[in-house]
């Protein structure tokens, strides 16, 4: 199959689950292209970047235009009236689209897609609502072709909607062709927003099992313990919530270390309440880090704290692969009530589970993983299992190609078996 993928940013280090699904396309023998709106420049890339040579197959269509690409877009311009002089026309057509032509987007966006060798393909596969939305305009409009297969997580069903309105997705459920929510709780909050039952089907993420060795790491007696928390550093994570949690666990007695993985805008928040509560020995902040080196500090890990909260803007999370990550090495998690967590965790089977924003219940389920060493490995060989069965990247992938190809057989009852 020739596969398109949509994405916001590429690459990405905080979206590995993305990077896992294209590396696994290309691994089944599927042609695929990825187009994003963000040339991203961090400094820290996965390895399978490079191993799969992924920037030779990323295509940026929405860079600034700047002065010396508008001169060239107009020289274009009259190349594209002798080839394609309708559409050329339509590009800049102020009686259709008013004044906003003339910062020539449009025109730039027609020049972009005549220029690709790729513009017909079986699926177009979009990661986030408002990637859907980009796929199903240019479908439309005639630059590309395909089945328009959309994966909803969490910010695009619940902080995107309430910024740009309810409707936002209504063209998309109407002639989009599958929905892909990552969780029964996504499931359900598309249906609210109007999606279609019939074109749902739910997908998880998943997770490399035979890249996370089961080893538990159970802490030793009057030695330090170390608990992990990796993602972004913005509110709806909650990390402010496991800098106090840490704080009160140590009062219980138990010398807990946290270390973050990650970065973004509220480091220097965070970096500052952990130096109001005294913490500045016991807590580190070692910004992004790839995947091996996320591997082998959870490998040195005891506990992974995911205190995720909803942000006051609605924004929520959808179900961290964080969590999977860890539960397949066999590192108990302490985690909360929170958007689609649950279907992973069970409270003392798979994971810790507290109330969002409670520190108290968090230093507790944190002491208890210490103090009850059977309850510790009864969770991290549970949380394995589930992983394994359910979350199993290789089988996710294996299931991904099969929802393709009955799509393009438009075999949607199958999608149900």
């Amino acid at each position: 199959m020739k596969i398109a993928v949509f994405v916001s940013s590429f690459p990405l280090t905080s979206e590995t689950f993305v990077l896992n699904q294209i590396t696994g396309l290309i691994d089944r023998g599927h042609d695929v292209y990825i187009y994003t709106s963000s040339r991203k420049t961090q400094k820290v890339h996965h390895a399978d970047v490079q191993k799969y040579k992924l920037l030779e197959r990323t295509f940026y269509h929405r860079p600034k235009i700047k002065l010396l690409k508008r001169i060239l877009l107009l020289f274009k311009c009259l190349k594209w009236m002798v080839i394609s002089p309708s559409k050329t026309l339509d590009s800049i057509n102020v009686a259709k689209y008013g004044l906003s032509v003339l910062n020539l987007k449009r025109l730039y966006h027609f020049d972009f897609w005549q220029e690709q060798d790729h513009r017909h393909f079986d699926i177009l596969y979009c990661h986030f609502g408002p990637n859907g939305i980009t796929a199903n305009k240019l479908r439309q409009e005639g630059y590309i072709s395909g089945k328009i297969v959309t994966v909803f997580h969490a910010y695009d069903l619940t902080k995107y909607p309430k910024t740009h309105g309810a409707n936002v997705y209504e063209s998309l459920f109407q002639q989009g062709d599958l929905f892909l929510p990552i969780t029964q709780y996504a499931l359900q909050k598309l249906l609210d927003l109007g999606c279609p039952e019939d074109k749902l089907h739910i997908h998880h993420m998943g997770v490399n099992c035979e890249q996370f060795e089961y080893t538990p790491n159970q802490p030793s007696p009057n030695k330090p313990i170390h608990v992990v928390s990796v993602g972004r550093l913005v509110e709806k994570k909650g990390f402010d919530e496991a800098i106090r949690s840490i704080a009160i666990a140590r009062k219980h007695g138990h010398d807990f270390h946290l270390t973050f993985i990650g970065d973004g805008p509220l480091r220097d928040s965070l970096e500052a309440l952990t130096h109001e509560l005294k913490l500045d020995n016991y807590i580190q902040f070692a910004g992004w880090k790839i995947q091996d080196e996320i591997t082998e500090i959870l490998k040195n890990s005891h506990i992974l704290l995911c205190p995720s909260v909803t942000s006051a803007d609605g924004d929520e999370e959808g179900l961290p692969v964080v969590l999977m990550d860890a539960l397949s090495k066999g590192l108990p998690v302490v985690t909360t009530q929170h958007a689609g967590i649950p279907e992973l965790i069970q409270d003392n089977e798979t994971g810790m589970m507290v109330p969002e924003r409670d520190n108290h219940a968090i230093a507790e389920k944190l002491s208890i993983l210490i103090e009850q060493p059977d309850m510790y490995l009864h969770i991290a060989q549970t949380g394995r299992s589930v992983i394994e069965r359910d979350f199993n990247i290789m089988k996710l992938n294996d299931s991904l190609v099969k929802i393709f190809e009955n799509l393009l057989k438009n075999l949607h009852s199958e999608l149900k078996k």
